[in-house]
């Protein structure tokens, strides 16, 4: 084993653990510069200035476009099971 296969190990195993304790499943570890979409940058932020205004708007925004996703599908099945 190389001298730097012992600590990447470690963290992988750690990040395993934690991911298990939030109930998530593992999908490896990402390079450093991976993009995780807006709403990380929003999230820290937030933790800097404890403004969670933006987080808000951006959290409302997604569930919106969830529910009316769900609400026109439901609608498209309600609307086949009703007799021509």
């Amino acid at each position: 084993m190389e001298a730097d296969a012992a600590p990447k190990r470690a963290k992988t195993t750690t990040e395993r653990l934690h991911r298990l304790g939030e109930g998530a499943s593992y999908v490896g570890l990402r390079p450093a510069g991976t993009d995780y979409g807006p709403m990380v940058p929003a999230a820290e932020g937030a933790l800097e200035n404890g403004d969670v205004a933006r987080v808000r708007a951006m959290l409302i925004e997604e569930i919106d476009r969830g529910l009316n996703e769900r609400l026109t599908r439901a609608r498209e099945l309600r609307g086949r099971e009703r007799p021509s």
